[in-house]
């Protein structure tokens, strides 16, 4: 996975502060991965990066895969594969890939 992708996505993720830890948490992810460190950051860098991989490799592109963590896996499939038309997840894959672009040009 693109190290400046995955940056981006969780630096978006702390900036927003709107989940727990600097990944999404949700209950069902909780359980999904059987772990419960949700204020360890290294274990949320990990865990948000290697779900994210995951979802990927489900969608096919970054950007799917952006819309996915941020709206649900199912969303996307029910968008037929694209990004749904909810407002935020229509501007937060955006932001993202702004991000990751400011990443790609810095020497950070």
């Amino acid at each position: 996975m693109r190290t400046n992708l995955s940056r981006a996505l969780l630096g978006i993720e702390k900036v927003e502060k709107i989940r727990i830890g600097l990944g999404q948490r949700t209950k069902q992810r909780r359980v999904k991965y059987a772990k419960s460190k949700l204020f360890d950051a290294n274990y949320n860098i990990e865990l948000g990066t290697y779900y994210f991989k995951g979802l990927v490799d489900l969608t096919g592109t970054p950007e799917y895969a952006l819309a996915a963590y941020n709206a649900g896996e199912n969303a996307v499939i029910r968008a037929g594969n694209r990004i749904p038309a909810y407002p935020e997840t229509v501007n937060y894959v955006p932001k993202v890939l702004g991000l990751y672009q400011k990443f790609q040009t810095s020497r950070l």
